[in-house]
């Protein structure tokens, strides 16, 4: 137990994942009253689903208990990657299959279901 603003509080303790033990938590700055904590955000790639508001509302819930429960001042900053490689491939597959469908499209501008098949096969 530590005492803070007069009111024993239980020690926070963090999960050591390299450890497997449970270590007290201690922040960085020296008067131990402000916890500074940068997360890597999602790197969305797809549309958007529910998925993707577990690792706001996860992170959300611990910031709070940490500010509430244990009376830190928490600073938190979460990127949100907005591009990276899966994005440029799919774009230039999609660029490419477009190119595709152009170039071997019948006057009625279709093409034939084996060919559109088989450059899926290949995406």
């Amino acid at each position: 137990m530590f005492v803070w603003n007069g009111a024993q509080l239980p020690r926070l303790k963090i999960l050591n994942s390299l450890t497997k033990s449970k270590d007290d938590f201690i922040p960085v700055d020296p008067t131990g009253k402000v916890v500074i904590w940068y997360a890597y955000g999602p790197t969305v790639y797809e549309d958007a689903h529910l998925g993707h508001t577990k690792n706001y509302v996860s992170t959300d819930i611990i910031r709070r208990i940490i500010k509430d429960y244990f009376g830190f001042r928490v600073r938190f900053v979460m990127n949100t990657t907005d591009i990276d490689d899966k994005i440029i491939v799919k774009g230039r597959q999609q660029h490419l299959l477009a190119r595709f469908k152009q170039e071997l499209a019948t006057e009625d501008d279709s093409v034939a279901d084996s060919l559109l098949a088989e450059a899926r096969a290949h995406l």
